[in-house]
């Protein structure tokens, strides 16, 4: 049984690290998959939920940037 919970521990690390090139590559979408896989097998592992946190806050940061870019547009236009 503890081979099993070593395993385990050794592939939600693997996800996590995983997860945190694809975060480094600009892939979101993988990085996500990873690193809930990642927390699936462990929820207590802190780089998992750091690098999930970095993920989704640049997804939140390039939202507010394409709001603006596009309500920009909207206000040039009809001037």
């Amino acid at each position: 049984m503890s081979d099993i919970l070593l395993s385990a521990q050794g592939l939600a690390k693997a996800y996590t690290h995983l997860g945190g090139v694809y975060r480094q590559q600009g892939n979101p979408a993988e990085a996500i998959k990873h690193l809930n896989n990642a927390l699936q097998l462990n929820k207590d592992l802190s780089g998992a939920h750091f690098d999930m946190g970095r993920v989704l806050e640049a997804q939140d940061e390039g939202a507010k940037v394409a709001r603006a870019g596009s309500s920009i547009g909207a206000r040039s236009t009809s001037v």
